[in-house]
């Protein structure tokens, strides 16, 4: 919620959009605002996370679900931009973690290469 500190006033810009998607945590939960005005949230205890975009639409959503039907909670959820993401997969490539050499790494930018993703 933004605060003007000159006339005391507080706005709730995206009130209508969270009461819509009846989004809500009952303990945790955090959110991103990003540079072009998009936001990111995390609704932690529902094993949620929306992307709002700059019209407060929903620009895409996941839940933590697995295969036996249960949702999981989420915890500390990041967004990171693509040049953020290759600084951190090349981390990943240089420590070696995730197999000989760093593979594991490179094995995920290729799956991401191969679905479409940025990474």
């Amino acid at each position: 919620m933004p605060a003007d500190f000159r006339d005391g006033s507080v706005t709730s810009p995206w009130d209508d959009v969270l009461d819509r998607l009846d989004f809500r945590t009952e303990t945790e939960g955090l959110h991103t605002l990003l540079a072009d005005g998009s936001l990111m949230l995390e609704e932690q205890n529902s094993g949620r996370i929306l992307m709002l975009d700059p019209d407060h639409e929903v620009a895409w959503n996941h839940v933590n679900g697995a295969g036996d039907g249960n949702v999981y909670r989420l915890g500390w959820s990041r967004y990171y931009d693509r040049s953020a993401g290759e600084r951190v997969l090349e981390g990943i490539r240089r420590s070696g973690c995730g197999g000989q050499g760093g593979r594991g790494a490179a094995s995920l930018a290729q799956s991401l290469d191969a679905a479409g993703e940025t990474h």
